[in-house]
């Protein structure tokens, strides 16, 4: 299997893991166990103190269900890094990545390119949106404006 195979892998266990923590109920389990331990310090009946104690024993073992679920998710996590520090690096020996250098000579090559092929100024500005839609999509960033500000040409006259 691919890193990137692995790491989807556990994307989707990690999120099966976190719906299983939900339905665990936590906040209730302490506050049921609060109660018990209480009612068991304060009731002098056996037969109740049995009962209570094994009421606590069931609290404490989905206790600690939820414990090993966090566990899980932990290792689950650890895993999600170590085969992305294996991709990023994998990907580096491969050469397939560009410094930011090289990405900022690349834009302004294109730029130079279209400003001086594309005389149309409705169309360089299309041409404008739709590389910064690109860009900011694949940045995660969102709006024009900003990230065309940061351009040193431009593909459309001010």
């Amino acid at each position: 299997m691919s890193a990137r195979s692995d790491i989807a892998l556990l994307d989707a266990r990690a999120n099966e893991l976190l719906e299983k923590l939900n339905s665990l109920e936590s906040k209730q389990s302490w506050i049921k166990l609060q109660d018990a331990y209480t009612k068991l310090r304060k009731t002098k009946n056996q037969e109740e103190a049995g009962f209570l104690l094994e009421e606590i024993g069931k609290l404490i073992t989905e206790g600690n269900r939820e414990r090993e679920v966090w566990d899980e998710i932990r290792e689950c996590i650890s895993s999600k890094l170590k085969s992305k520090t294996y991709e990023i690096e994998r990907m580096k020996t491969l050469g397939a990545f560009i410094t930011i250098a090289q990405a900022n000579t690349f834009v302004q090559a294109l730029i130079a390119g279209v400003n001086e092929n594309v005389r149309d100024e409705d169309v360089r500005r299309k041409i404008a949106n739709s590389l910064l839609k690109i860009i900011n999509e694949y940045l995660g960033q969102s709006g024009d404006i900003p990230l065309a500000q940061k351009f040193s040409g431009n593909l459309v006259d001010e």
